[in-house]
């Protein structure tokens, strides 16, 4: 079935200026989705949809990092998205887990994302690893049944630059698709645990609209309407070695907020390659609350 996307054009340099503000003004806004579209929630002894407002979306990555080059790198993620919070409480929905006294099934939501960009030891901090995006694109499935099957791109060359497989995913459905415009993240091997590493990327949101199904992104994001157009990635990640012409398998948690792009008149004057900077700060101060 071809689905029909509402394009959310979007600047670059708008995006990564409007990260100069603060993390308050780019701090995610409250949405609503209605999990009455995913197959299987509603039914003879649960007959009303169930609807959620949260202000993040939580979840877990995994990803194949390749070092391409002393100063490139490219990066395939699977990442799994598990509930909803509201003010950093988990709020009741059929994701991955049915709230309790319902008879609804539950379901998956799941993305995929190839990007690329650069990396370099930290000015003054040699020890630390900075990382910039340059590029790179996402698309968000449900998963009706919460049986889709992820096959890991290895880790022989060319594994950064190669999608997630996907099997068992006949009946997933496409929510949305967008692109990188603005990202950093740094890795200090002197800190241990999930501390070690710490990211933040912002993404276009162009929901999917398919005319002759409610089983699409405009169906499940049902306010506010129009839409965020802004995704506001952060999340965590433990140590790894960084050297040229290898591969890593790294994982960590990941949270998702949305917001809207500023106005254009209001940051015509800032520079670029800050979007990802308020991604990061959100993230240490949501482990420093």
């Amino acid at each position: 079935m071809k689905k029909l996307t509402k394009g959310l054009c979007l600047s670059t340099a708008i995006v990564a200026a409007g990260a100069m503000f603060s993390t308050s003004a780019m701090a995610g806004g409250i949405f609503t989705v209605n999990e009455g579209v995913v197959p299987g929630t509603v039914n003879a002894l649960n007959p009303v949809p169930n609807s959620v407002t949260a202000d993040e979306i939580i979840g877990n990555y995994s990803e194949i990092v390749e070092f391409t080059s002393a100063t490139d790198f490219t990066v395939s993620i699977k990442f799994s998205l598990v509930g909803f919070e509201l003010d950093n409480v988990l709020q009741p929905a059929y994701l991955s887990t049915p709230p309790v006294g319902t008879s609804g099934q539950d379901y998956g939501m799941y993305g995929t994302f190839l990007g690329s960009g650069t990396y370099s030891p930290r000015v003054g901090d040699p020890t630390v690893t900075e990382f910039m995006f340059s590029g790179g694109s996402y698309s968000l499935w449900i998963d009706p049944e919460y049986d889709t099957v992820f096959t890991s791109p290895g880790l022989g060359l060319g594994a950064g630059s190669t999608l997630w497989g996907t099997a068992s995913d006949a009946d997933d459905f496409k929510i949305a698709t967008g692109a990188v415009v603005g990202g950093t993240g740094s890795l200090d091997p002197n800190q241990g645990g999930s501390n070690a590493g710490s990211f933040g990327t912002d993404l276009s949101v162009s929901l999917t609209d398919d005319l002759l199904s409610d089983k699409d992104g405009v169906g499940y994001f049902v306010a506010p309407d129009p839409f965020y157009n802004l995704a506001l990635t952060s999340g965590d990640f433990e140590k790894f070695t960084v050297e040229a012409d290898t591969r890593q398998a790294v994982s960590g948690k990941i949270g998702i907020e949305f917001n809207k792009v500023p106005e254009p008149a209001t940051l015509a004057l800032f520079g670029l390659g800050l979007a990802g900077m308020a991604g990061v700060a959100r993230r240490k101060a949501k482990k420093q609350a």
